[in-house]
């Protein structure tokens, strides 16, 4: 048989023992509920990521569309070229037209 003071202290060390196990359940909880409020929170991180990527991509091809809709400058530069070119064929061929028409009259 035990005496009374191991029995005492079989108790208080049983006691000690559940005290930590109710601690380490309490803990235990407690990581499990940050854990999953983290999981919550990485999901809308997710999710918004998600989002702006989609929106980034939309953008992308926006501005892709509208590029195409422009002239660049150098080809800008070579249709004023070509417009400066006929401008001058066109009077050269009135001023002769006009001489013509002044040597028949």
């Amino acid at each position: 048989m035990l005496s009374r003071w191991q029995e005492a202290a079989s108790n208080k060390k049983y006691t000690m023992v559940l005290t930590e196990i109710k601690s380490l359940r309490r803990d235990l909880l407690d990581k499990e509920a940050m854990n999953t409020s983290s999981e919550v929170r990485l999901k809308n991180v997710e999710v918004a990521l998600q989002s702006k990527t989609l929106a980034f991509e939309k953008l992308k091809m926006d501005i892709g569309s509208k590029c195409c809709k422009y002239l660049p400058v150098e080809k800008a530069l070579e249709f004023t070229q070509i417009i400066t070119n006929i401008s001058d064929d066109k009077h050269e061929l009135e001023e002769v037209y006009f001489r013509m028409h002044n040597d028949y009259n």
